[in-house]
C-alpha cells in the first residue's frame, strides 16, 4: 500500500483511486480495510462536506459581490443624461 494512501482516499474518493495508482479496484478496497474503513470513510465524508460548505461560501460571497457592482452601475447610469442633440452627460 502507498504511503499517501489515505490523504489520497480522502481527497479524490475512492472511484477514483484505481486509476490513480494503476491498480485494480479490489486492491483499493483491501487497503480501505487495512486502514480502517468506517475511519477513512468518515474522514472522506467530513473533506467533502468541508468542501462543500466553502463552495457555498465562496457562491453566496459571489452574489453578493455581483449584487454590489451591479447596484454601482446602475446608480452611475441613472445620473447620466442626454440632451435634445445626443450629448451625453452627467447629473453629478
Amino acid at each position: 500500500m502507498p504511503d499517501d494512501f489515505e490523504q489520497v482516499l480522502i481527497r479524490i474518493g475512492r472511484h477514483l483511486c484505481p486509476e490513480w495508482y494503476g491498480v485494480h479496484r479490489r486492491s483499493i478496497d483491501r487497503w480501505i480495510e487495512q486502514c480502517g474503513k468506517e475511519r477513512l470513510l468518515r474522514l472522506r465524508r467530513e473533506f467533502v462536506m468541508t468542501r462543500e460548505e466553502e463552495r457555498r461560501k465562496q457562491r453566496e460571497l459571489d452574489l453578493r459581490m455581483r449584487a454590489a457592482i451591479r447596484d454601482k452601475y446602475a446608480s452611475a447610469a441613472a445620473d447620466l443624461t442626454i440632451d435634445d442633440d445626443g450629448e451625453v452627460g452627467c447629473d453629478r
